[in-house]
């Protein structure tokens, strides 16, 4: 079990090696790390993610959105109108400012906000009442920090950015060093057996040598998000193969990924037995200890594990209190390096004949699919986020498609309402139609089964199947 003592250690030897880690006023003097206590600036870009394209816009891009207070101003690469209509009229956003930056340019939305005098004018304007403003970003890079820069400088006042430094972010968000970290901290038993390669030579022979001894591989673009930067492998597609077979094969896929040629790649076992895929969901302050906001067990879908949703996990005590304190320990070495804002802590939770076995797989350091609609329950809710709480998110292509008006009249009846505010469904993100269908939903309740028959009925509405 982890100690304070070994999260310091870990923290400091780090710290040593790249004091960077911590913010330092690199970005000049009215630049701080925090959430501010003033308006905010929310941009929920995803482009920056390894894998993803750099104009990429998606409808969840939007959800960002729904964490917006009085006084706030929302940046999307694409406007959705009536999504924030939806926002402001069902969920009570107020005085919240919707614009939209550089739709289909390829360059992160916060770049186009520093880099466009009249948008960021217009932002300076918003964020120019009392008290310290602070830039909300989805996934925190140098573009926001330089934003909050040129924001700091146009409005004459200190600006916030509630999230880590550039070079800790990239840190965090990468499997191999999080993995790295969860060892010094927990011990080498707390991540699955992996290693890093570093050429593609290298990249077969580890899938050749841990295919001997397990029916599948996992090869991960380590700076992606989630799935998206996994292959798995199977070993029985390997027999026969020679080394330079392998590489060909590994090489293709990859490539078929979208990857650039970037090394390392981690190569390691894919697990069986898994029960769950849990994950803690935890708020790091720039003052004050890290907050645990829940501890969830997500949906995931395929070979490769793509989430699908999630739920509040429904483990026996004693793992909910491991996976709470483990995930803290984790979160106070990132904090003592300078991390602030949200992270989430994912799991993987299998069963091998003993005892179960308890396996840290990455640290997703940004807002994301569970970690927004728990916060937008919270606050719903009135403070506390109900017990009964559900999130589904699905791509249907074989589903009429229709836009956001569509959604709220079909799920009239069912949606959140302030009588009742602990119960209803809310739209997280608008109805995207360029794949399919993409639905993404919470259910709110007072228990996990009314919720989740709260979903079945939000489901009928689309596909009475």
């Amino acid at each position: 079990m982890s100690t304070r003592s070994d999260a310091a250690c870990a923290a400091a030897r780090r710290l040593r090696d790249e004091p960077l880690l911590r913010f330092a006023g690199r970005f000049g003097p009215r630049v701080e790390q925090g959430i501010g206590d003033g308006a905010r600036l929310l941009i929920g870009d995803q482009s920056e993610i390894a894998l993803f394209p750099p104009d990429h816009a998606s409808s969840l891009d939007h959800r960002m959105a729904l964490l917006a207070r009085p006084g706030d101003t929302v940046v999307t690469r694409q406007p959705a109108p009536r999504f924030a209509a939806y926002a402001q009229d069902w969920l009570g956003l107020g005085d919240v400012a919707f614009l939209s930056v550089g739709a289909g340019r390829p360059r992160p939305v916060a770049a186009l906000c520093h880099g466009d005098a009249q948008m960021r004018n217009r932002i300076a304007a918003r964020i120019a009442g009392r008290g310290t403003p602070a830039i909300l970003p989805y996934l925190t890079t140098g573009h926001d920090w330089r934003l909050a820069q040129v924001l700091a400088e146009a409005a004459d006042r200190p600006v916030a950015v509630a999230g880590p430094t550039p070079l800790m972010s990239r840190r965090a968000n990468d499997k191999l060093w999080f993995a790295a970290l969860a060892r010094d901290v927990l011990g080498r038993d707390a991540v699955p057996p992996s290693a890093a390669a570093f050429g593609p030579a290298a990249a077969a022979g580890l899938v050749a040598r841990m295919a001997r001894s397990a029916d599948s591989v996992v090869v991960k673009v380590p700076d992606s998000a989630g799935s998206s930067g996994n292959i798995r492998l199977e070993t029985a597609a390997l027999a026969g193969l020679a080394p330079a077979g392998i590489r060909r094969l590994l090489l293709d896929r990859l490539a078929a990924l979208g990857w650039q040629g970037r090394f390392p790649l981690q190569i390691g076992v894919w697990e069986t037995g898994v029960r769950c895929s849990p994950s803690v969901q935890i708020w790091i302050p720039a003052k004050g200890p890290p907050r645990l906001d829940g501890v969830m067990e997500q949906r995931v879908l395929g070979v490769e594990g793509a989430f699908i949703g999630g739920t509040r996990a429904e483990l026996e005590p004693a793992l909910q209190e491991r996976l709470a304190t483990e995930g803290l320990a984790l979160a106070d070495a990132l904090q003592r390096m300078g991390y602030v804002g949200q992270c989430s802590l994912d799991a993987i939770l299998r069963d091998g004949g003993g005892p179960p076995e308890l396996h840290w797989i990455e640290c997703n350091a940004r807002w994301g699919g569970m970690s927004i609609p728990l916060a937008v329950a919270t606050r719903l809710a009135g403070g506390a986020a109900p017990a009964g709480f559900v999130v589904t998110q699905a791509i249907r292509p074989e589903l009429p498609l229709i836009g956001m008006d569509a959604m709220v009249a079909r799920l009239r009846g069912l949606l959140w309402r302030d009588g009742d505010p602990a119960t209803g469904i809310v739209v997280l993100s608008p109805p995207d139609a360029r794949n399919g269908l993409r639905v993404n939903l919470m259910a709110m309740d007072r228990t996990a089964g009314a919720a989740r028959a709260l979903m079945r009925r939000a489901w009928a509405r689309f596909d009475p199947a």
